[in-house]
Order: C-alpha cells, then sequence, then structure tokens
C-alpha cells in the first residue's frame, strides 16, 4: 500500500509542477502581456497552454480530495489493527 501511495503522489506532485508551468506559460503568451505583438501561433500556444493548467489544476484538486481520503482509510484501518 505504501508503495502504491508513494507513486500517486509522486504522479501528482509531477501534475502539480505541470500545472505551475503551464500557469506561468499561458500567463507569458497572454495578450495582455504580450501588448501590440500579435502572433496567431502564440494565440493558439496560450489557448493550448490553459487548456491543460484546466485539466490539469482539476486533476489536482482531485488528487488532494482522494489522497485525503486514502489518508482517512489508512488511519482509520491502523487505529482498528491497534
Amino acid at each position: 500500500m505504501k508503495r502504491i501511495s508513494n507513486f500517486i503522489l509522486l504522479l501528482f506532485g509531477v501534475n502539480g509542477v505541470i500545472c505551475v508551468l503551464t500557469t506561468i506559460l499561458g500567463l507569458l503568451t497572454d495578450k495582455r502581456m504580450l501588448g501590440t505583438l500579435n502572433i496567431s501561433y502564440i494565440s493558439g500556444l496560450n489557448k493550448f497552454l490553459w487548456n491543460i493548467q484546466f485539466f490539469s489544476f482539476w486533476i489536482l484538486a482531485l488528487g488532494i480530495v482522494v489522497g485525503a481520503f486514502i489518508g482517512i482509510l489508512i488511519t482509520l484501518f491502523k487505529s482498528e489493527s491497534n
């Protein structure tokens, strides 16, 4: 069980890094930050980054809820076995 929970934590850690990086890159390619520079592929990249950020945020939020639930279950089973 410990190996599985460590693997899940690793996956959510990687997802958190993806979430933060896509947020930063999305802000850097935003039209308001670029000003008059209007390149179509940057706009497409910006939309793509915000989509990744949106889904990775919800996966991260869901991971926190699932992780808390798993932590509660582990705590309950450990206290019952003692």
